[in-house]
């Protein structure tokens, strides 16, 4: 898995979309999928903080790492950076309602 590409130097690694190009796919967003089940195994507690237009918070536990994105991510464009620290993802995401971020998500292992 070839993360290190998109270091920023401050922590975080940047410029991850949710969108799929000409042919359906996406490999950056599979790349994170796969590091989020590599650091937390089969299940997963996310936490969002300043969610959408609202600014809201939530919790859920036991999630399936299957797929987390989709999960986790809002049904629209998204753009992303994440931060690794130990068994613990936070993903900064950008989108028609959050446009330069702050929508926060931390994804902590269950195991």
């Amino acid at each position: 898995m070839n993360i290190a590409k998109y270091y920023d130097g401050n922590g975080w690694y940047t410029d991850f979309t949710n969108q799929a190009d000409e042919f359906g796919e996406n490999e950056d967003y599979d790349m994170v999928n796969r590091l989020i089940v590599e650091l937390c195994g089969s299940t997963m507690d996310v936490e969002v903080q300043n969610f959408g237009w609202r600014n809201t918070c939530g919790t859920a536990e036991g999630l399936s790492t299957d797929d987390a994105l989709s999960k986790i991510l809002p049904n629209c464009e998204c753009s992303f950076k994440i931060r690794v620290d130990g068994k613990c993802v936070q993903i900064d995401n950008a989108h028609h309602d959050s446009p330069v971020g702050g929508e926060i998500y931390t994804i902590t292992s269950t195991e």
